[in-house]
């Protein structure tokens, strides 16, 4: 009622106006619908101080450079060469840099022409490289290698690799590396073993034919079929895969997400500050170093539960506001504090990918129809698969982490029951 739908900014504003967008959110790809939710009351951001940094350009020159280089990068028209060489240029912090856009418009293009000529190819995977490249390039770059007839390079670049990447990226590496020795009949020095998880064998009915199948007769994907089994036989659980643990995360956390570090919070309305993730979000090393200190003694319950007080119902970078809050509480208290000040620390540069499907709580121990007959009464953190899924590097890596850091963990394998019916329970092998 009463609203104004004249025009008030001109065509030739528009420019400025999108300019004004990116820059009071800091973000490339600022969101126009986050302004009309918080005008409606659906989203909230926290009152944080402002904290300036150093220009974000060094004049209007390199203003205008940047972009164009972010048109051209959205609507396909940058070349190669260009883009490799803004790969090596300065960007500015956080949501507004565009090097990751650009390495991965490099790679997709690299693996087209790989398809067609591996010659043409590998200049752009070296430039990757140069530029500080992921596990993926140089997996490429050595296939690439291969395929010229030079496996003597593939090798000592995927040796030389190892020591540039993640811990799930080496275990990449590793077999490639291993495959290719094998042809030049070298050895390669093998990856430290990692602890296996213990094995579980689940059936259930599988139900439609959909691409994704679904389980049980409620049709579920199988996390949840998995959840529903465990819940009919008295014992809760989450999917909870690595929301769970970026919002125990943001929680702990919170605090030192809005302290004033300069150029860390340069416009309102962000959920976290632009250097959360990297190296500098160490900067907080004294917050940081109490809040991992108060957790290892068992107060992360507390700290939780006074963050959801004070940041409930606003915007916090990697809380999963769908996640109930009392799930929340229960895994930060009946977790072991040490164990789940390890995986928050691990977080501060690392990724959450790779972390377990479920967090099973803790009850009462589960009498099972098969042998192992009981499901311990300790919280149980478990990764799923569904028939020919299998681990990937980063699940393996986070699986052995997290049996290193003190915590039960398990794969469940689930298959589907040779005696499908609704008569037929299900049953939980080991």
């Amino acid at each position: 009622v009463g609203w104004d739908d004249t025009s008030w900014v001109r065509p030739r504003h528009r420019s400025l106006v999108k300019r004004l967008q990116r820059f009071a959110t800091s973000s490339a790809w600022p969101q126009e619908h986050d302004v009309v939710l918080e005008r409606l009351g659906t989203v909230a951001y926290v009152d944080h101080p402002i904290t300036t940094g150093p220009a974000l350009f060094p004049d209007r020159h390199g203003l205008l450079a940047w972009e164009s280089l972010l048109v051209r990068l959205a609507d396909g028209s940058l070349g190669v060469a260009e883009a490799l060489e803004a790969l090596q240029q300065p960007q500015p912090p956080g949501r507004l840099d565009l090097r990751g856009a650009l390495a991965h418009a490099l790679l997709e293009e690299a693996q087209r022409r790989e398809r067609k000529a591996p010659a043409e190819a590998l200049p752009l995977y070296e430039g990757l490289i140069r530029a500080g490249a992921s596990t993926q390039v140089h997996f490429r770059r050595g296939r690439c290698l291969e395929a010229l007839g030079r496996p003597q390079e593939a090798l000592q670049g995927i040796l030389d690799a190892r020591a540039l990447v993640p811990p799930a990226g080496r275990r990449t590496l590793a077999r490639a590396g291993r495959r290719i020795a094998r042809g030049l009949r070298r050895g390669f020095p093998p990856e430290p073993p990692l602890a296996k998880p213990r094995v579980r064998t689940l059936d259930l009915e599988r139900t439609g034919t959909d691409a994704r199948p679904c389980w049980t007769e409620e049709r579920l994907p199988v996390e949840e079929a998995v959840l529903s089994w465990l819940g009919a036989r008295g014992r809760e659980g989450l999917h909870a895969e690595g929301r769970l643990w970026r919002s125990l995360f943001a929680l702990v956390f919170a605090d030192a997400y809005f302290l004033p570090i300069p150029g860390a919070l340069p416009v309102p309305r962000l959920a976290g500050p632009l250097d959360l993730g990297t190296d500098a979000f160490r900067r907080r090393r004294g917050l940081v170093d109490e809040r991992l200190g108060r957790v290892a003694a068992g107060h992360g319950a507390a700290i939780v539960a006074d963050a959801l007080d004070r940041y409930g119902g606003r915007r916090l970078a990697g809380l999963h506001p769908e996640l109930p809050p009392a799930w929340l509480l229960r895994v930060a208290t009946e977790l072991p504090g040490p164990a789940l000040a390890r995986v928050l620390e691990a977080l501060l540069v690392g990724r959450s990918r790779g972390l377990p499907d479920l967090y099973v709580g803790a009850g009462a121990a589960v009498r099972l129809p098969s042998h192992p007959t009981r499901l311990g009464a300790d919280p149980l953190l478990v990764e799923v698969k569904g028939p020919g899924d299998t681990l990937s590097d980063a699940q393996r890596v986070w699986l052995d982490r997290l049996q290193r850091f003190g915590l039960a963990v398990e794969l469940w394998e689930v298959r589907e029951s040779p005696c499908a019916g609704p008569d037929v329970p299900p049953q939980l092998q080991g």
